[in-house]
């Protein structure tokens, strides 16, 4: 879980899409400039992983 987030991430999924492994370094990158947080919670592989964050007012 902690390389989700680092630019270029060698992480294996069968059966996805392959994009170019910045989407997440990117927003990570914005919301922290807004003093947010962003995080992921998984139940292990195969269950989902969902994203969240927060910016302050």
């Amino acid at each position: 879980m902690p390389i989700l987030f680092t630019p270029f991430p060698d992480i294996w999924v069968t059966n996805a899409r392959h994009g170019s492994g910045l989407g997440l370094s990117i927003s990570k990158g914005i919301i922290e400039l807004h003093w947010g947080e962003i995080w992921a919670e998984s139940e292990g592989p195969g269950m989902g992983t969902p994203f969240a964050f927060t910016i302050p007012k």
